[in-house]
């Protein structure tokens, strides 16, 4: 039996990771009013969406992704938009990083988007390649880093095994309709003692788990996200495959943000509102010590608020590092 037929099983009747058939039906619409329902195991609290056929690789292709996944609200992305977005955002993630890059290296990056992180990364590494399925973003790449990008799954690629000392999947696993199979196909591209670096939402972030925002509640749950992971789940989910590590939290999205859902019940406009240091006086009539003085202090809030939440496993994002089972 193939892959995807176990998981036409599992998704209708069963828990994908443990096997079991408590299911709980949490919600029965998406966001933007999308019928479908998200199912809770009750034995693991994995949290997954009901099983629907349909070609990914045309998916994220397609326009209709662009205009729904955009960035900024009420806007289409193009893929100079989302570079141009996240690429200055990209510090803290290379800090986290650093230490799995290196001259002598080679890495690939699955679910590459624009390049972001691949820009980032480049002048430190000795090789760099992308995996993506939207074609205007491997083009974008292709042309404006000079980076080689697959818009295949990688066991169709013409890749050699043994290759890579890292593989990132960042915001990009939780998208997988069938997680097992893709954690088992990367393997064989991994170097011995090579390196795994997914990066997933935490389905306990703050804005659900301490605050409990409907508002935000019907806005997190979307047709691309296949599978919720928490801590537990996401460990689990990759021991099952063969992985051994461990799992980090990390707060991505700034204090402002998540005071904006809070008061507004509602996204901020553009995503880099979000991601960029929070700034509270912007005004140029305002004394520039005074502003200074204010926008200090927020950095300061911001920081503290981003490790309090880190601290408790309530972060909005995790990383799972580690290395395939011998």
């Amino acid at each position: 039996m193939s892959p995807h037929a176990i998981l036409d099983i599992y998704m209708t009747t069963h828990c994908y990771l443990c096997g079991s058939g408590k299911l709980k039906i949490d919600k029965t619409e998406l966001r933007r009013g999308v019928k479908r329902k998200v199912f809770t195991c009750q034995s693991c609290g994995l949290v997954f969406l009901d099983e629907k056929k349909e070609n990914l690789q045309e998916f994220y292709a397609s326009k209709e992704y662009r205009k729904k996944s955009s960035p900024v609200i009420g806007k289409a992305a193009t893929s100079k938009m989302i570079f141009d977005i996240y690429a200055p955002v990209m510090a803290s993630r290379l800090a986290r990083v650093k230490k799995y890059l290196g001259k002598n290296k080679r890495v690939l990056d699955i679910g590459c988007s624009a390049g972001h992180f691949l820009s980032a990364i480049k002048p430190y590494v000795k090789e760099c390649v992308g995996m993506e399925y939207s074609l205007d973003n491997a083009k974008f790449v292709r042309k404006n880093l000079g980076v080689k990008v697959y818009t295949d799954p990688i066991e169709k690629t013409d890749l050699p095994y043994k290759y890579f000392d890292t593989i990132f999947c960042l915001q990009t696993f939780e998208h997988m309709p069938d997680p097992l199979h893709f954690l088992k196909s990367i393997k064989p591209y991994l170097k011995r003692g090579g390196t795994v670096y997914f990066e997933v939402p935490n389905l306990h972030e703050g804005t659900l788990s301490l605050y409990h925002n409907n508002a935000y509640k019907d806005f997190y749950y979307h047709d691309a996200h296949l599978f919720y992971y928490n801590p537990s789940t996401f460990a689990r989910m990759m021991k099952r495959a063969g992985y051994r590590g461990k799992v980090f939290p990390f707060q991505w999205y700034n204090f402002i943000n998540q005071m904006h859902w809070l008061l507004a019940n509602a996204p901020q406009t553009s995503g880099f509102d979000g991601l960029k240091d929070p700034v509270l006086v912007t005004a140029k009539d305002v004394k520039p010590s005074v502003r200074d003085a204010f926008n200090r202090w927020i950095k300061k809030v911001d920081k503290e608020y981003k490790a309090l939440l880190e601290k408790h496993l309530v972060s909005d994002q995790m990383v799972f590092v580690g290395k395939p089972n011998v």
